[in-house]
């Protein structure tokens, strides 16, 4: 029995985006993590607080208080909270540079990040 108040439409994938005509790869998937972090440009000694917003194997979107233009290269620390019997947590030191900026009206800055190279140690963090 045919209804032709049904209509079935195939679903197709999101298209890549396309840059200067290529596709570009699906960026990599993001994870909401709030975590209190320190940045700083590769060439100064003084780190600056923030607070991570996502974050993905290929970087993270954070803010903080100092802005660097898109293309600085940074070194970021953040200290990752273990699960465990007693209180553990790994340090991710990485160097990226700054690849994006969100600027929205009342809040701070928002910078995009993305690694170029991370570690993992169980030092604590560097202090600000």
């Amino acid at each position: 029995m045919k209804d032709d108040n049904v209509h079935v439409r195939t679903i197709e994938p999101m298209p890549n985006k396309m840059t200067n005509g290529h596709p570009q790869p699906p960026r990599a998937q993001r994870f909401t993590v709030r975590l209190p972090m320190r940045y700083r440009a590769m060439s100064e000694t003084g780190w600056v607080s923030g607070t991570t917003r996502n974050i993905s194997r290929t970087g993270l979107l954070f803010c903080g208080k100092r802005v660097f233009p898109v293309g600085t290269k940074l070194q970021l620390s953040l200290t990752l909270p273990l699960k465990a019997k007693v209180p553990l947590a790994m340090t991710v030191l990485c160097r990226g540079e700054v690849a994006r900026i969100h600027a929205a009206k009342g809040s701070l800055p928002r910078m995009g990040a993305r690694f170029r190279e991370s570690r993992l140690t169980d030092h604590p963090a560097v202090a600000a």
